[in-house]
Order: structure tokens, then sequence, then C-alpha cells
């Protein structure tokens, strides 16, 4: 089975790609899965780059970003909060990543934070990102153009200009730190990033969703087939491979749409708002599953200290808890859904159709 990995944006959600993908990638390659391409957006973009880095060498992968995860990011919190209260934990690690920074990603600039400086934001963003350039260096170092061991790396960026979205990829040169670093740019807070003479923004500050125009671009490089009906004629792959080997594409998102209760505070309401804006980008219509012949579409559920945590609490148990979140959401889909998907054929299934507590491929696995 060819593999299509794409990973979502979301700052220390990323942490649950980590879980995930350190208990399916021995998955993959037992079952002598290939994977030929794989993408993200943002925080999603560094996964995809670190585990693209391994190319045919899953587990290699999975160790490397489980070191980027564990060793790298997480952060300690400062006690901002000293009551003995539950939530004092959530605070001090938002307080932490928002006032102070990530020991790797970026840090507070406060000389940036006054309203003067507000005059010439592009160039004088909140936060200082010298560190997330290093550490984009360190994870690209040695990935080259994309080959028989090397999957395509695809990242998303969004044109600050003319609002399009532009798709970063190795099918012909290396990426470099700045396609990356463009990916995850978010506004006011970080720089844009100039590449060939435009700016760009983070892939996700857009309404429209990155994965139909990786899926076209797979068709365009050759790594994904096309349907008759699609294009008039089927592509043929760069390696000659048999065009009737099925194809996987799982997804995941890390926006959950159900939360874990209302929210009432005010960093609550922003936490879910941000949910509802970019999560389900995932979701395709049947038009945009050419070549495609599984659909594994992991959503990711809402823990009880979303609401405060959000997306820049890294804070050891924070990182812990969404780590082990997404081993235990593989583990289901590795007992439960994964058997399915080698016996059955490519025909769509309908979520209507299934029985509830179900899932199969192109359905969403809680």
């Amino acid at each position: 089975m060819d593999v299509i990995a794409v990973f979502g944006g979301g700052g220390s959600l990323g942490a649950f790609d980590c879980g995930v993908w350190s208990l399916l990638a021995p998955v993959l390659r037992t079952r002598g899965a290939r994977l030929v391409a794989v993408g993200g957006v943002s925080i999603g973009a560094l996964n995809a780059a670190c585990i693209a880095r391994g190319g045919s060498d899953l587990r290699g992968g999975a160790a490397r970003l489980e070191a980027l995860w564990c060793e790298q990011l997480t952060t300690p919190s400062m006690p901002f909060d000293t009551l003995p209260h539950a939530s004092a934990p959530r605070w001090n690690g938002l307080l932490t990543g928002l006032l102070l920074g990530n020991t790797t990603l970026y840090r507070a600039n406060p000389w940036h934070w006054n309203p003067f400086a507000g005059l010439d934001r592009r160039a004088r963003p909140l936060m200082d990102r010298e560190g997330l350039w290093r550490c984009i260096a360190a994870n690209l170092d040695g990935l080259g153009v994309a080959g028989a061991h090397t999957p395509l790396l695809c990242v998303p960026a969004v044109d600050v200009a003319d609002g399009s979205l532009a798709l970063f990829d190795n099918a012909h040169a290396p990426l470099t730190t700045a396609h990356l670093a463009a990916s995850s740019a978010l506004p006011l807070l970080f720089e844009p990033v100039e590449v060939e003479g435009r700016w760009y923004w983070d892939g996700d500050i857009t309404r429209e969703p990155s994965l139909p125009l990786m899926l076209e671009r797979l068709r365009e490089r050759g790594c994904l087939a096309r349907n008759d009906a699609d294009g008039g004629h089927d592509v043929e792959r760069d390696d000659d491979a048999d065009d009737a080997t099925p194809t996987l594409l799982l997804t995941i998102d890390h926006h959950p749409r159900r939360g874990a209760r209302v929210p009432t505070g005010g960093v609550e309401l922003a936490h879910r708002a941000l949910d509802l804006l970019l999560g389900g980008k995932y979701a395709l219509p049947a038009s945009a599953m050419s070549g495609i012949t599984h659909r594994l579409e992991i959503e990711r559920d809402a823990l009880e200290h979303d609401d405060i945590s959000g997306i820049l609490d890294f804070s050891p148990g924070r990182i812990d808890a969404l780590i082990e979140q997404g081993r235990r959401h593989a583990e289901r889909l590795c007992e439960r859904d994964w058997p399915m998907l080698e016996r059955e054929s490519a025909p769509t299934w309908h979520p209507g159709a299934m029985p509830a507590g179900r899932t199969r491929r192109n359905a969403v696995l809680h």
C-alpha cells in the first residue's frame, strides 16, 4: 500500500501527531507500506519534514519525531499561578508560552510590545523565531529532491498580498528553511516570510483548504493516479509502480469540532472559536478522491485542558497528554479499522451506512 500522510497545524497540538505516528509507523512498515508523500501546515509542516527526512525508514522518522517533541519542544512552565487549584498548571503553561515563549521555537520580544512598534509590525513581530529557523534547518538537513526512497514533501503558505494559497514541494528542488517558516508564520506573532519576492503567512490563515491542492500536485508529479473521468488518461507513476497498488490517504486534524464543554471565560471562548474556524478542513468531495482507494481521517477529541492550554502550552504534562492521546487513537485504528482496510476494495463508503460505534475508511476516527 502507498501512503500519503497530512498533518494539521496548531502549535503544541502537533504533539498529537507524534503519538499517532509513533504507533502507526511500525505498523505501516510491517505491512510493507510505502510513504510516497507527506505534507503539513504550520507545526504540521515541521512534523512532516521530520518524517520525510527518514525517507523509507518509517521507524527512524517516528523516532526522530518523538525526540523532537520530548527532548526539544517540551518547555517547563513558570509559576505564574501559585494558587492550589486544578487549572493552575494549564494557566502556567499558557502564560509561559505567551509571555516567555518556547525553548526551541520562539521567544517573546517585549521590546516590540508597544504601540509604536505596531506601526511596522511586519519587521517587528511580537515574537522572535530565530530558534524555529534553526530547528527547521536541522530537520531539513539531508532532505533532497523527492525520489524512489524520499517522499514528496508539501507545505502550504498564504500569499499576504493576493490571498492565494501556495504549495511548496521538493519535486524538482529541495525545500528551504524559508518555505517551512512561511507555512508557520502566524500574523502579528511572527514575521511574514519572503520567498522569491513574495511575502507569505501561515497556510491555515485562509478559508481555502490545502488538501485538494496537495492531491492535485501529487497527480501532476506522478505520485497519485488520475482516473480517466478526471483527466482523460491515467498518469503513470515515476517509479513504474503497479497502478493497482492501493493508496491510503491519512489526515490528522488537531481541532475538534465538538468541544469538551461550553466555554465561559475569554481564553476559553477564543480557543473554541479557533477550533471551529480551523477544524474540518480535511473533508474532501468525491471529485477530489481520484486515485485514493482508502481514506482515514483522524480527528482529535477535545481534552479537558484544551479550554485554557490551547495551542501555546508546551509544558511537559500537556505534551505527554497529547502524545498519549495520539497513541490511543492509533491503537484504536490498528485494532479495529486496519483489518477492514486491508480486506475492502475502493468503493466510497458513506457514513450513514455504518452502524453506530464503528469507523471505516472515509470515516472520522474519534
